[in-house]
């Protein structure tokens, strides 16, 4: 495959905020058991926000200069070492490299590895023309899903990981907060077949996207008390579930007042600090399981993503703002705006 030189990379370039920079940099130098692959689709993801935004985590966790971006589709063009993949192939990308020795990998939770490496700090990047990537990583793109989806399939994970355990104890969910992995797990509970669905988030155009993607309800908990819209549309019992993606202290308080007794609370958000909650009020007297989410099962949930994308599961309309790469200030902004669904660059246009 004929690979073009010139590859432009996304850096953070200094540890203060909003310090981004479009550079050109030579193109990776492939090691063993490494892809190299052409980024068609890139997503911007929240942990980026947060990075660019130069927060008081990010500061912590990493050191500029280095490549923006971890979710993508793109097509491999060379490939160092044996390997299952071909020059050519569609590929995602996991993000979570495991050492499949320690104690969590054994139980088969790499993805909660004691030795994690994680692809945006490895250091190669998504927001770029070409990226590094190590075989343990690749994931193959079905050949009926869009290099846009393809590019959401990391995410998307995380959503169809909370929908799956929120369907599989109930039939009547609560998604609170409906940013990309709040309206994908709508689309992914909608895709397993959950009775109801109530979805609650303070954008219009977000509740909007919410109802689309299947929610049967989708309410602003500033102008209506979600707690009483729940109990109303459950007979007074509460969902059986919740999924809280937002991270807000307010909506995970009303998050666990919504969940039934006996039900579960699925977090995937991450707040900004600590939050206080009520032991043994909200969870302990009404028995309510609580799971915490971080990222994906290695295998077992790449694989029920793929599926349920095979069998129908559409996100499409959820990628509502497609960008250049050149025009990285418009993306960060709409991402950042709380008014956008998914917002995504493409790289070769």
């Amino acid at each position: 495959m004929k690979v073009d030189r010139k590859n432009r990379v996304l850096l953070m370039a200094a540890p203060q905020p909003d310090a981004v920079e479009l550079v050109r940099k030579p193109l990776p130098v492939l090691g063993e058991g490494e892809a190299l692959v052409r980024v068609e689709k890139a997503g911007i993801c929240g942990t980026d926000l947060h990075i660019v935004g130069w927060n008081e985590w990010a500061s912590k966790v990493y050191k500029p200069p280095f490549a923006l971006g971890h979710e993508l589709c793109g097509e491999i063009c060379d490939i160092q070492g044996d390997a299952d993949f071909r020059i050519g192939d569609r590929v995602s990308c996991e993000t979570h490299l495991a050492c499949g020795t320690c104690s969590q990998c054994v139980a088969g939770r790499g993805h909660t590895c004691i030795r994690l490496k994680t692809f945006s700090r490895i250091g190669a990047g998504a927001f770029c023309d070409y990226t590094a990537v190590p075989f343990p990583l690749l994931r193959k793109v079905p050949r009926e899903v869009s290099d846009s989806v393809g590019a959401c399939m990391e995410p998307l994970g995380i959503s169809v990981r909370a929908a799956t355990l929120a369907h599989n104890v109930a039939g009547s969910v609560l998604v609170s907060g409906c940013g990309p992995i709040g309206l994908f797990a709508v689309a992914a509970l909608k895709a397993l077949g959950a009775e109801l669905i109530i979805a609650s988030d303070l954008s219009k155009s977000r509740r909007k996207l919410a109802l689309k993607a299947g929610a049967r309800i989708a309410i602003d908990p500033r102008e209506e008390n979600p707690i009483e819209t729940v109990q109303k549309e459950t007979n007074g019992e509460g969902v059986g579930a919740t999924i809280e993606t937002s991270g807000a202290s307010n909506a995970i308080t009303a998050a666990l007042q919504a969940t039934a007794v006996g039900g579960t609370a699925v977090m995937a958000g991450l707040p900004a600090g600590a939050v206080s909650v009520d032991i043994a009020g909200q969870i302990v007297l009404r028995e309510i399981t609580l799971k915490g989410i971080y990222g994906r099962l290695l295998a077992e949930t790449w694989d029920r993503t793929t599926s349920l994308l095979e069998a129908g599961l559409d996100i499409s309309p959820l990628i509502t703002d497609t960008y250049d790469l050149e025009d990285f200030e418009y993306a960060i902004q709409m991402a950042r705006s709380g008014q956008s669904g998914k917002v995504v660059f493409d790289v070769r246009r």
